[in-house]
């Protein structure tokens, strides 16, 4: 009896766990969804690609320990919309390095955070179609 009482136990914990992760996955499904609807085109950078931008980029620009875990560049075609998204580990992760990129406050730029999604533009158009903070 015990032993399936902690059976029953762990594997509402796993479930739980499946159900935290994929939270995350639909943040970047969703603003992939909404880019695309809006005419994007975009290109989900390779693993090294993705390890230089960390490490270049973010990490040492900024003087930051994050995980960038998936990381998209995509435009509008005939059009001067640009739009990078960096996906980080967790919502602390993307916090850190969006409050960097707002004190560097670059004019023009737009940066938008979203749970663990930050994203860059320089597009007003872009970043009306999210709700962000700041």
């Amino acid at each position: 009896m015990k032993k399936s009482v902690l059976s029953i136990v762990f594997l509402f914990a796993l479930g739980l766990s499946f159900v935290a992760c994929a939270g995350g996955s639909s943040r970047i499904s969703e603003v992939i969804n909404t880019l695309e609807a809006d005419g994007y085109e975009l290109e989900e950078r390779d693993e090294d690609s993705r390890e230089y931008y960390q490490a270049n980029m973010v990490n040492d620009m900024y003087d930051l320990d994050v995980d960038v875990i998936e990381l998209y560049v995509g435009y509008v075609d005939d059009t001067e919309r640009w739009a990078e998204i960096v996906v980080l580990e967790n919502d602390a992760q993307a916090t850190e390095f969006y409050d960097k990129l707002m004190i560097e406050a670059t004019q023009g730029r737009y940066v938008l955070k979203m749970e663990n999604v930050v994203i860059l533009t320089f597009s007003q158009e872009t970043s009306n179609l999210f709700t962000y903070k700041g």
